[in-house]
C-alpha cells in the first residue's frame, strides 16, 4: 500500500529525489477524481438551485484560500516543488479523506436533512457547509503535509538523479 503513505513520500519530496514521471499518476488520478466529482450532479438531482450556487461559490472560495495556505506553508517563494508536493500528496490526503467525506457529507447530512424535513432531491445549507468543511480540511491537511516536506537549512538537496540530468 505504498501509493497511500505519507511518510515515504514525504522523505524523498524532502530530498528531491522524485522527478516529474514519478508524480505523473498522482495528477492524472487526482484530477480525473477531481473532474468526476464535480461533473456528478448530488442528491439526484439535475436542477441548478441557490444552493447549488452557493456551493460552487464557497467552494472556490475555500479552493483559493487552501492553495495559498499551502503555498506559504511550503515556504511562500522561497520554497519548491509546490506543485509536485500538492499533487503527490494531495492525491493521499484525498484518499484518506474518502471515508470521512463519505461518513460526513453522506450519512450524516442525509440524517440531517431528514430530521430538518430537508429534501434529499435537492441540495440545501446542509450539503453547502458539509462540503465546504471537507474542503477546509482537505486543505488544512495538505498544508501540514506540505510544510513537513521544507527543509529549514536554506537551499534544498540536490539528487543524485537531478545532478546526473544537470551536469
Amino acid at each position: 500500500m505504498y501509493f497511500i503513505k505519507y511518510y515515504p513520500r514525504k522523505e524523498r519530496l524532502r530530498d528531491r529525489t522524485m522527478n516529474d514521471r514519478e508524480a505523473l499518476p498522482y495528477y492524472i488520478v487526482l484530477s480525473a477524481f477531481g473532474a468526476l466529482e464535480t461533473a456528478l450532479p448530488r442528491g439526484g438531482a439535475l436542477t441548478l438551485n441557490l444552493w447549488n450556487l452557493l456551493s460552487v461559490f464557497v467552494s472556490t472560495v475555500v479552493f483559493i484560500a487552501g492553495v495559498i495556505y499551502c503555498f506559504r506553508h511550503n515556504g511562500g517563494k522561497a520554497g519548491y516543488d509546490f506543485i509536485q508536493k500538492s499533487i503527490v500528496l494531495g492525491w493521499v490526503v484525498a484518499v484518506r479523506l474518502l471515508l470521512l467525506y463519505f461518513i460526513l457529507c453522506h450519512l450524516a447530512g442525509g440524517l440531517l436533512k431528514g430530521w430538518l424535513g430537508q429534501s434529499y432531491e435537492t441540495d440545501s445549507w446542509v450539503d453547502t457547509v458539509l462540503i465546504g468543511v471537507m474542503w477546509v480540511i482537505y486543505y488544512q491537511r495538505l498544508g501540514r503535509h506540505i510544510r513537513d516536506t521544507r527543509r529549514e537549512s536554506g537551499e534544498p538537496p540536490v539528487s543524485d538523479y537531478a545532478s546526473r540530468v544537470c551536469g
